[in-house]
């Protein structure tokens, strides 16, 4: 719950599946020492009912060559009662992590990365809860 007193603590950066993210990514890091977060968030999918939340982190910090790169880290979740569940997460990684070179992604590209690891993840879960069903009803 939060309170109106202060307003920082209410933000994205005191979610829980947020700070699960930064957890997941500080250690992957090669230099965590280095690391600076820039940007965080977290959105529930679909914004109604959720049944996922998608946290995003953007941050620099150096690689295994000491260069500063700027990156996105994102970490998708099970939405349970209206939250994300940070005990069922359904994947981590830099959502630039495939192959692109160059420019960092545009908003579109970052933004339809994000698009094709949340089906990923909803396929997944519905693949799961059937096999569970069919487990149940004696199928399997």
């Amino acid at each position: 719950m939060c309170l109106a007193l202060p307003i920082v603590a209410c933000g994205p950066a005191s979610q829980p599946e947020v700070q699960d993210c930064e957890a997941s990514l500080l250690s992957g890091l090669k230099a965590p020492s280095t690391y600076k977060a820039i940007k965080k968030s977290s959105v529930g999918k679909p914004v109604d009912k959720p049944t996922t939340f998608l946290a995003s982190i953007e941050y620099d910090a150096a690689n295994a060559y000491g260069t500063p790169i700027r990156s996105t880290y994102s970490c998708i979740y099970k939405a349970n009662a209206g939250h994300a569940d940070v005990s069922v997460r359904l994947y981590q990684g830099d959502t630039n992590d495939d192959g692109h070179t160059g420019d960092p992604y545009t908003d579109m590209e970052r933004k339809e990365s994000i698009e094709r690891i949340s089906k990923l993840a909803d396929d997944a879960m519905n693949a799961a809860l059937e096999e569970a069903d069919n487990i149940v009803a004696g199928n399997r």
